[in-house]
């Protein structure tokens, strides 16, 4: 009975690795994302992952907000509605940074923008190619 269990597991798992593996796997490819990732600091390694599938560039806009408003600062974050994910991650993110809507951008000393301009006139902190962070006060 060991042995049949043996076998069935070694099946399964042969199963699984077959439909997992592409039938070409592009290894090229894979050795570019691998060494990319291998040179990123481990922060920005985790950012860059697949917690950020909906879209790559926003991990690492939340760190470069991250890195430049102090801990106690409160946020409001203008992102795209398309997706809940934007305003969990940067809550998660900007942890322990206070985070709120940006009607409530009068609380707020800072505002995240991202994938928007920001006001003209507005004082620009940190800009990227798809956010910019402004400070309100």
């Amino acid at each position: 009975m060991n042995w049949r269990r043996a076998l069935a597991a070694v099946g399964l798992a042969a199963f699984l690795v077959g439909e997992a593996v592409p039938a070409r796997p592009d290894l090229r490819a894979l050795s570019a994302r691998l060494s990319a990732s291998a040179r990123l600091a481990g922060e920005e390694r985790r950012l860059s992952g697949t917690s950020f599938f909906f879209d790559p560039d926003y991990g690492p806009f939340l760190l470069a907000v991250r890195r430049a408003t102090p801990t106690d600062a409160t946020i409001a974050l203008r992102a795209p509605r398309t997706h809940e994910l934007y305003t969990y991650q940067a809550s998660y993110i900007l942890a322990p940074r206070r985070l709120v809507a940006d009607d409530r951008a009068g609380q707020a000393q800072f505002e995240a923008v991202y994938g928007a301009a920001p006001a003209p006139g507005a004082m620009v902190v940190l800009s990227g190619p798809k956010g910019s962070l402004v400070r309100l006060r």
